[in-house]
């Protein structure tokens, strides 16, 4: 579960740890409605500091919010959404290039 977003994802096949690198190949994640999303990419460190994201994602209407007035009484809802996201950088730093629609969306904000 990612817990900020109260979302829960699970994979098709496992994520590899080699020597320095956590590394995600041809796997699909699957959001709590079946619906998938291709993931790939490498996380790389020098014995787990200076971290290095290269990140990518590529969904079809992927759940990607599913929270509740209790979790955020000032946004809150259910977002799904379609497209392309790269995460590439160390965290202090990181750079994301999304490119993506929405798809079905209920939002609430609060005054």
């Amino acid at each position: 579960m990612v817990n900020y977003l109260k979302t829960r994802y699970s994979f098709s096949k496992p994520i590899r740890i080699k020597d320095n690198t956590i590394l995600a190949s041809d796997i699909v994640l699957y959001d709590s409605k079946g619906n998938k999303c291709e993931f790939n990419g490498k996380i790389t460190h020098h014995f787990f500091k200076d971290f290095w994201f290269d990140l990518n994602f590529k969904g079809n209407n992927f759940e990607f919010l599913n929270t509740s007035e209790k979790d955020n009484s000032l946004f809150y809802g259910h977002a799904f959404a379609t497209g392309n996201i790269e995460i590439t950088g160390p965290p202090r730093n990181l750079n994301m290039n999304i490119t993506a629609r929405t798809e079905r969306i209920l939002f609430y904000l609060s005054p």
